[in-house]
């Protein structure tokens, strides 16, 4: 049980207490009171379950490490070098 279901079953014990009440009607609506905020505590990790489920399937692909990729280079790119060269290394950067 987490923290807001002890501090509301807490709450509605001291209101419960706040009027004469049998021990037996005080047992059975707290146990009452319990079962639901449970039943709530359920609910809430499996909306939890599924964000991160959700979330996991929105990733784009990882890139695959052993393949060649070919990256177009243009003259707004800022090229170095020849451009006859074997190799180009590519600096990329996202500031989003």
């Amino acid at each position: 049980m987490n923290r807001t279901s002890l501090i509301l079953a807490a709450s509605v014990l001291a209101a419960l207490g706040c009027r004469k009440v049998s021990d037996d009607e005080s047992s059975e609506k707290l146990d009452k009171i319990l079962s639901r905020l449970d039943a709530m505590d359920k609910k809430l990790d499996q909306i939890g379950q599924g964000r991160a489920a959700a979330a996991a399937a929105q990733r784009p692909p990882e890139p695959d490490p052993r393949s060649t990729y070919a990256v177009p280079v243009t003259e707004a790119d800022h090229p170095r070098g020849p451009a006859t060269a074997k190799v180009t290394i590519v600096e990329a950067a996202d500031f989003a």
